[in-house]
């Protein structure tokens, strides 16, 4: 087996045992260990599987048989690579997800690769946005890439997931935790209040939040009084587009973000509340309600001054 068959090979059983560190790579490969024996197909599907029991999906998922196919070896091949940039960026050369296990495999891998602290695959990087680019799962469940189409690709996923009883199950539960950072949260907000409209996607929407409410409650709250005694501080003039990334700003725009992620919910209560009512499990959420309307005078406020600058 040569070096790199053989690092990509590590670079997927790292993905699928969901290991600390960084993954390996070329540049740092050592000799032959126990356990190097194996074939990278095979490590594939092996990764598709265990990503779809994380994601409580039965076997095959979704009622797909199809193969997980070559998609994922090729972005562990540009992860194994990644300190040679240009030969890394010859294995993005990748057709979209023929199946879904081809989808959970690119997932498994990407979605650790996002948050294992190697500079070169930051989220925000020219490799790990390309990596993003070929994994529209991790898209739907983190925040998709800025290119062209990521979006619809992401929003497709969604709803082949939500055509099958487990897949709905399945992305309810993804979706449902605080969204770790400002971009998750208001790319969720965004997919919330998309999906509210039609009396089919609504009853979808309202169990997110009661997922997440009978879930993650205790957290939900602290963050949501948090966020509102931020919002509730924020003088007569709010934190402008280049106050955002640092201080106060910062703060603040975390605090938007997460008034944003409520606010489908708090427009559906004002609007459909006795849907609301049939759900006694769906309560408690009055903090929201009321960062809400706190990030509306907020808004508000940043309007008026804007009139009134010009």
């Amino acid at each position: 087996m040569t070096t790199l068959s053989l690092t990509v090979l590590r670079v997927l059983r790292w993905a699928a045992v969901d290991r600390a560190g960084l993954p390996p790579s070329v540049s740092g490969a050592a000799g032959p260990r126990p356990g190097d024996d194996g074939d990278p197909v095979a490590g594939v599907e092996r990764l598709a599987a265990v990503t779809a029991a994380r994601l409580r999906l039965p076997d095959p998922p979704l009622g797909d048989e199809g193969p997980a196919g070559l998609g994922a070896l090729l972005l562990a091949t540009a992860v194994a690579l990644r300190h040679a940039p240009e030969v890394a960026a010859m294995a993005l050369d990748v057709s979209a997800p023929a199946s879904v296990a081809d989808l959970l495999a690119r997932h498994g891998l990407v979605r650790r690769l996002r948050s294992c602290g190697d500079p070169a695959l930051t989220p925000d990087g020219r490799l790990g946005e390309e990596l993003l680019c070929r994994s529209p799962l991790t898209g739907l469940l983190t925040a998709p890439a800025s290119a062209p189409g990521a979006e619809t690709a992401a929003e497709q996923v969604l709803d082949r997931l939500l055509g099958h009883p487990e897949g709905r199950a399945s992305v309810t539960t993804a979706l449902a935790p605080p969204p770790d950072d400002r971009r998750t949260a208001r790319w969720r907000a965004g997919l919330l209040e998309r999906r509210r409209y039609t009396a089919e996607e609504r009853p979808w929407v309202l169990d997110v939040y009661e997922t997440a409410l009978l879930h993650h409650g205790p957290e939900l709250r602290r963050r949501t009084a948090h966020a509102t005694a931020v919002l509730a501080a924020v003088g007569p003039v709010p934190p402008g587009p280049d106050e955002r990334d640092t201080g106060e700003g910062l703060a603040v725009d975390e605090a938007e973000a997460l008034a944003e992620w409520w606010r489908p919910l708090a427009v559906l209560t004002h609007l459909h509340l006795a849907e609301l009512r049939a759900r006694p499990l769906l309560r408690d959420y009055d903090d929201a309600l009321e960062l809400c309307t706190v990030h509306r005078g907020v808004r508000a406020r940043a309007e008026l001054m804007r009139l009134a600058a010009r």
